[in-house]
Parts: structure tokens; sequence; C-alpha cells
């Protein structure tokens, strides 16, 4: 799996104010739908072991959605659980459904701040 044109790779100390999506499907019908944001132990040396990830922590996570399909667009705002990420860590927002219902879009919002 590629993940270079998703990483978020901090290179500062940050602390995660708030996490907040929307989602909408493109079928009338839906599926339950769940996302994360995601912090990773990272390798950034060059070499065969470049990218690779390991020690994932949930930084935000938020409630299931059952998705009734394309009639309306669902805002979540998400529960931060460990909300200080370290410099050199790898940031992912991930998006899981329970079926193949409908495709989905998804805009997310981060809010942080250095320290």
């Amino acid at each position: 799996m590629v993940v270079a044109n998703t990483v978020w790779y901090v290179p500062d100390n940050i602390v995660i104010d708030s996490a907040f999506f929307w989602v909408g499907a493109d079928a009338s019908s839906g599926d339950t739908v769940r996302c994360h944001l995601m912090s990773y132990d990272i390798i950034t040396t060059a070499g065969s072991t470049s990218g690779n990830l390991s020690g994932g922590v949930v930084v935000a996570d938020g409630g299931d959605i059952v998705s009734a399909g394309y009639e309306q667009a669902y805002y979540q705002s998400m529960t931060i659980q460990n909300a200080s990420v370290s410099a050199g860590k790898a940031l992912f927002f991930t998006f899981r459904q329970d079926g193949t219902n409908s495709d989905y879009s998804i805009s997310a919002t981060i809010k942080y701040h250095l320290i």
C-alpha cells in the first residue's frame, strides 16, 4: 500500500485541539461508517524499510454513523483520545465502512497548535 499521498508527517510537537468531518454517500442506500485519526511511528531513513509504520495510537475517534445514503450529509465532531503528537510521527485520517452500498466523500478538519 502506498501511503505517501495520504500521510501527514508532523515535523514539530503538536496538540490536537479538535477533529471533525463531513461524510456523504453516492448511492441511495448507505453503510455504517466510522472514522479515526491515527498516529504512527514512521521510518524516515532511506532504505528498504523507509516509510514503514508501527506503534499506532488512536488520536481521535467517533461513534458509528448509520448512513441512509445520499439523501443527507453527516457531520461528526470526534472525541480526542490522545491530544499530544510528538515530532516525527505520521498522522492518518482513516475511514471504515461495513458494506459496499456506496462510495463516500469525506471532508475532515483537524485543528491543532504547536507546543
